[in-house]
């Protein structure tokens, strides 16, 4: 059986993380497995809660 540190790792999205993040509640962190969770959080800063992809920029504002 696979410890948590090995299934935490084993990770590839943040949608997968959110899903069992119950799991890894009593998981010590060190480095390693933060420098992990910031990768799967990038990721996830492209997407709203639905889903969709956020645009890059911000449609500029009429003048009057």
């Amino acid at each position: 059986m696979s410890s948590l540190r090995e299934e935490f790792l084993k990770l590839k999205t943040f949608e997968e993380f959110d899903k069992r993040r119950k799991e890894f509640d009593d998981m010590e962190w060190d480095a390693e497995l933060h420098e992990h969770f910031n990768t799967l959080f990038d990721d996830a800063s492209d997407y709203d809660e639905d889903g969709l992809i956020i645009e890059a920029f911000t449609p500029k504002r009429e003048e009057n």
